[in-house]
């Protein structure tokens, strides 16, 4: 059987497509960080965790085969047309909650998350940071779009949310290795918090810890945040 590239293979994979955006408001994050180590992780069936109104099962009954065979999925699907706002509004308030429980910094695409951890030592001067950003943020009116200040290349500044959250030591929450001591948190933290939010991770497309990592068929974390 002859093998096929995915359309985002890294090899045939035009970045030009990436939305301007987004990578500038991974970027205001990301060269502000110091030895910095990333993950990417995606919701398992992301779609499928959110259960549909009873009241619209009978737009979403569908035909089986064989004579008067009738199903209906009670659940979000891809293909429905509010199915992407409908698990945006359950992403984002958990992500809300992971930021808010001091995991981050983070960042999302749907149901791709890329999480940030900084060594333990530079947080102080980090959340100081991230303090500055809050308030550049509340007197630019950031609410959908959080605005910060002009950069020497005269971009300005934009974050995923309004860095009100700071970022916590959550290493003396459970045992780890003696790498993963050295950062803020690691990935067992993230699973205690998901576990009980009812947030399944897609365990196979886990990518550890590491200093670069690929995110949405591109590296967004490379030698600039080393």
């Amino acid at each position: 059987m002859e093998d096929l590239k995915s359309t985002n293979d890294e090899e045939v994979f035009d970045i030009s497509v990436v939305n301007d955006k987004r990578l500038d408001e991974m970027y205001s994050e990301v060269l502000n960080l110091r030895q910095a180590q990333g993950i990417k992780r995606d919701v398992k069936e992301a779609y499928r965790t959110i259960p549909i109104k009873p009241s619209q099962w009978p737009g979403l009954v569908v035909r089986l085969r064989g004579e008067d065979r009738f199903a209906i999925d009670t659940r979000n699907c891809f293909g429905l047309a509010s199915g992407a706002g409908s698990y945006g509004i359950v992403g984002d308030a958990g992500a809300q909650v992971m930021r808010a429980n001091g995991i981050g910094p983070l960042s999302k695409w749907v149901d791709d998350h890329l999480f940030y951890r900084i060594l333990k030592h530079h947080l102080p001067a980090y959340n100081d940071l991230r303090r500055h950003w809050a308030e550049d943020i509340r007197k630019n009116g950031g609410r959908i779009w959080f605005r910060g200040r002009a950069m020497p290349n005269g971009k300005l500044e934009e974050f995923d949310k309004d860095a009100t959250f700071p970022l916590q030591d959550l290493s003396n929450k459970s045992a780890r290795s003696d790498e993963d001591r050295k950062y803020t948190y690691c990935m067992a933290d993230i699973d205690t918090l998901c576990e009980e939010l009812g947030i399944p991770w897609e365990a196979e497309k886990d990518i550890p810890f590491q200093s670069a990592v690929p995110f949405i068929g591109f590296l967004p974390l490379g030698s600039g945040a080393g």
